[in-house]
């Protein structure tokens, strides 16, 4: 009798403590309204530009100007309450920033189950490049296509990551459990950080900065010198410079592909894998550089 009163007591808590958090906002669907929105400025005026979510999706686009006239245009559907601040937000000293954070729910959750997607076009004339461009959501997934920009981050907790057609003095890449896909990236550095997820990127010309604890690491394609570690994944690196790299993996294979003009050195060390490479031509500074604990090795020259 004592154990049945104590699981009813249980139940009753549990009923309440979601009638209470019901009474204070929940993340319901139906607490969404449609919503557009424009911001219009002149030709220089806007330089930062940064948006932050929260379980929204982010797809950022940003475009060269048909009219000649800058803007942001923000479609998709979002709360009353940020719907409200939204009509109150200005470029101001240069910056705009859209915050679609409802600050007044109790808990962050969403029993719709559905991806609510926020669409941004930013339409730039001349030639388009800002100071800044930030973009991050706390765990929906983002995508970023078209920035230029002296510095661009993106960033998720919990959501990927997609990003493409950069150009950009730095480029910050940042999520804790999600994915990373990036594709015709020029920039002078690009740092890529996941704590429990894959990198993969095509087409990059950087000075490349790559870790995942837990996710296998990929570059095809890549012009620039690289630094790419991680605890727990493989990692494989196709270079169409003849620059240096360093590359660790704590228990993933390391398989690399560098143009047959490398004319460097390679120093390769596996405490348990097997290791294959050319010999060293030791023409040039340039050293391709692999440390594995438990994984293999092999370095291959481009046909």
């Amino acid at each position: 009798m004592k154990k049945v009163s104590w699981v009813t007591i249980a139940i009753g808590l549990i009923l309440i403590g979601l009638g209470g958090a019901a009474y204070y906002k929940f993340h319901f669907s139906d607490s969404l309204k449609a919503h557009s929105q424009t911001w219009t400025f002149g030709e220089g005026e806007l330089r930062s530009f940064e948006i932050e979510g929260e379980a929204k999706s982010l797809d950022v686009r940003f475009v060269a100007s048909a009219d000649g006239k800058n803007s942001v245009t923000l479609n998709g559907e979002e709360e009353q309450e940020v719907i409200d601040r939204l009509s109150d937000v200005t470029v101001q000293d240069g910056k705009l920033k859209l915050d679609l954070d409802a600050k007044d729910r109790w808990f962050n959750m969403d029993f719709d189950f559905g991806s609510h997607k926020q669409t941004i076009v930013v339409a730039l004339s001349g030639n388009g490049k800002l100071d800044e461009v930030t973009v991050k959501s706390d765990s929906g997934s983002v995508t970023v296509d078209g920035p230029k920009a002296q510095q661009v981050e993106i960033g998720s907790d919990s959501g990927s990551l997609r990003a493409s057609n950069i150009d950009a003095g730095t480029v910050e890449l940042k999520s804790d459990s999600g994915s990373v896909r990036l594709a015709a990236v020029q920039a002078e550095q690009l740092k890529v950080k996941t704590d429990s997820g894959s990198i993969q990127a095509d087409g990059v010309t950087a000075e490349a900065t790559a870790s995942s604890d837990s996710g296998s690491v990929r570059f095809a394609s890549l012009a620039g010198t690289a630094s790419i570690k991680t605890d727990s994944g493989s990692v494989r690196l196709s270079k169409t410079d003849t620059s240096s790299a360093d590359v660790s993996s704590d228990s993933g294979s390391v398989r690399i592909e560098v143009p047959a003009a490398f004319a460097g050195h390679y120093d390769l060390r596996s405490d348990s894998g097997s290791i294959h490479s050319p010999d060293s031509p030791g023409q040039s500074n340039d050293t391709i550089k692999v440390r594995t604990d438990s994984g293999s090795i092999r370095v291959s020259t481009a046909e």
